[in-house]
């Protein structure tokens, strides 16, 4: 039983060491909801130049959505900052050419999906970290 309890509390000692604090868990997911935003906004005008405004409509509607989560976990100056240097990082990115929107859309379409739709699941990953 001794051995037991031994295990057990070393084995939640170490999990608390090699996981984040809550405030560094939203720090972070704050920070991966801005980037999503510039990402659907970068998504956005890509689409409607192809003629699609009603995907464009939905992909900003996500950006404007991300963007708001990302100011519930920060603050509104904090997430329009992170929100700016993600946009300039993505557009770096693709050489500020939206024939090479795809080098965004492979690290970012599914985290972003997950980040903006179950924002609950996306900070439980965050917490493991």
């Amino acid at each position: 039983m001794k051995g037991f309890i031994t295990v057990l509390v070393l084995s939640l000692i170490s999990a608390s060491v090699f996981s984040y604090e809550p405030d560094r868990a939203r720090s972070n997911q704050a920070h991966e909801l801005a980037e999503c935003a510039a990402f659907y906004s970068y998504g956005a005008v890509a689409v409607k130049r192809n003629g699609n405004s009603e995907l464009s409509q939905e992909l900003r509607r996500s950006a404007d959505l991300a963007l708001k989560l990302s100011e519930g976990l920060s603050n509104q100056e904090t997430a329009m900052a992170r929100f700016t240097m993600a946009a300039k990082e993505q557009g770096e990115t693709i050489n500020h050419d939206f024939s090479n929107i795809s080098r965004l859309l492979l690290k970012s379409k599914d985290i972003c999906k997950i980040a903006v739709t179950q924002p609950s699941t996306r900070y439980q990953y965050w917490l493991g970290q």
